[in-house]
């Protein structure tokens, strides 16, 4: 039924069980799957040179620290899918995930499912912007899973 899975993937335990369900879904229909990790422009974009929380120095680099945090994510994820007996591809992209995800991967890529968990690990966003899962539903040009 599905030939080309991509999952989401932030660190968060919802898109740990995305993946889950994704490896489940791909073994069941021998289909190709491809692990993304967006590393969110929104966090980084009003980063200067100096910033503290407190008495706490923030990295001033936050997109090379979530580029990092996003590899090591993908390669965990990539070491599960292998203990699972299932190839992947991986993906790392840089924007603001919501509109990557539907512009990239439910338009342009030609996936036919998408799986997603129901809520990541940016809650700060999520209040003020909305959230991620709630657009990718909306606006997915194919079919979306929502794990959680």
């Amino acid at each position: 039924m599905f030939k080309n899975i991509v999952v989401t993937l932030d660190g968060s335990d919802n898109s740990n069980d995305a993946l889950v369900q994704a490896v489940d879904v791909a073994k069941t229909n021998n289909a190709n799957l491809t692990l993304v990790s967006i590393v969110n422009e929104t966090s980084y974009y009003y980063m200067g040179s100096t910033v503290t929380v407190g008495t706490t120095p923030l990295p001033t680099d936050m997109k090379e620290v979530q580029r990092n945090a996003a590899q090591k994510t993908l390669d965990a994820a990539e070491a599960y899918c292998s203990s699972q007996g299932v190839s992947v591809k991986t993906q790392i992209e840089e924007g603001i995930p919501k509109r990557v995800i539907v512009d990239s991967y439910t338009r342009e890529k030609g996936y036919d499912l998408l799986v997603i968990g129901k809520s990541g690990t940016d809650a700060v966003s999520r209040v003020l912007l909305g959230s991620t899962t709630a657009y990718v539903v909306r606006n997915a040009d194919t079919t979306v899973m929502v794990v959680g």
